[in-house]
């Protein structure tokens, strides 16, 4: 089900082949409107792709049938649902692959043009096998969304950090993930976090530059020097946190070309979360704490995870 309007350049990044697999994965989960786009991408990783056929969308199907994708099963493999190794997303938890059964001999031939030594007889037995494996694939998936798996992320989809949302399973929100590649995850991203990597705040003073382990917010016009605050001079101000530090970057900018963040709403990439609100940007690393909070007439810093726009100095 999805979270609202599509933002402002979301369907650019679904399509952008530079895209990191998180936010694919979060913009096919939250955007049902974009995940065609998403099924074309290149950069969208074998798990993910495995995902989208099982939706049995037809706008999907078309967009998979066109890069070559063959549907989870066909092949007699269980679909990824958490692959390891993806760059950016954390690790799945309770994702089991399903043991997949070879192809069988469905033409009754021995591959070089002649009759197989199964015959009819092959052919149902291969039919027999893979109608089993579809059905155990089922209950797999089956148990997987209703948090029967054993793992604690029953209902987010995962590459990165639990299952994902199937016609017999519509969470309504995207938990955090317990833990990710980096480490555990002690400063979760807000309940219905959206995925982005370039945000703009709803004014355009503020714009940020969200990676997996680092956040940067570049701010056009601001007042600290007359507030008593240390300033950039000529230079332009921003602030960067990641996993070790959360400090002060003159000269950095980030463009304000990102997706349009209504205010009271957070952003997420990997272990980076940004918090638009009507008195200023609030970002933080989930794991480590990190933080920093700007507007146009204060900033601060901070480790031990979100400044709350309640305690913003300003």
């Amino acid at each position: 089900m999805g979270e609202g309007p599509t933002p402002t350049g979301m369907a650019g990044t679904a399509a952008d082949p530079g895209a990191d697999p998180e936010s694919l994965r979060q913009i096919a989960f939250h955007y049902p409107d974009l995940r065609p786009v998403v099924a074309a991408n290149p950069a969208a990783y074998e798990g993910l792709l495995d995902w989208l056929a099982a939706l049995g969308d037809p706008r999907v199907d078309a967009a998979l049938a066109a890069r070559g994708h063959v549907r989870p099963g066909a092949q007699g493999g269980a679909p990824v649902f958490a692959p390891t190794g993806v760059s950016g997303a954390p690790l799945a938890q309770n994702a089991t692959p399903v043991q997949g059964v070879p192809n069988g001999n469905l033409e009754g031939h021995d591959g070089q043009g002649g009759p197989g030594r199964g015959g009819s007889r092959a052919t149902r037995i291969t039919l027999v096998v893979l109608v089993v494996a579809a059905l155990v694939l089922l209950g797999v998936v089956w148990a997987i969304f209703r948090g029967a798996s054993g793992g604690g992320e029953s209902d987010q989809p995962t590459p990165a950090s639990g299952t994902a949302q199937s016609s017999t399973a519509s969470p309504s929100s995207t938990p955090t993930p317990s833990a990710t590649a980096g480490g555990e995850v002690k400063y979760p991203a807000p309940t219905g976090a959206v995925a982005a990597t370039t945000i703009v705040t709803p004014s355009g003073n503020i714009a940020c530059d969200l990676q997996p382990d680092s956040v940067t917010c570049s701010i056009v016009e601001q007042s600290y020097a007359q507030n008593g605050l240390e300033d950039c001079g000529a230079q332009p101000f921003a602030l960067v946190a990641d996993a070790t530090s959360a400090t002060r970057a003159c000269g950095k900018t980030v463009p304000g070309t990102g997706a349009q963040v209504p205010y009271g709403t957070a952003a997420v990439n990997g272990n980076s979360v940004c918090l638009s609100d009507e008195n200023g940007m609030s970002c933080w690393n989930t794991v480590s704490g990190q933080s920093f909070a700007l507007a146009r007439q204060g900033w601060q810093t901070g480790n031990s995870g979100p400044i709350e726009p309640t305690t913003f100095l300003w």
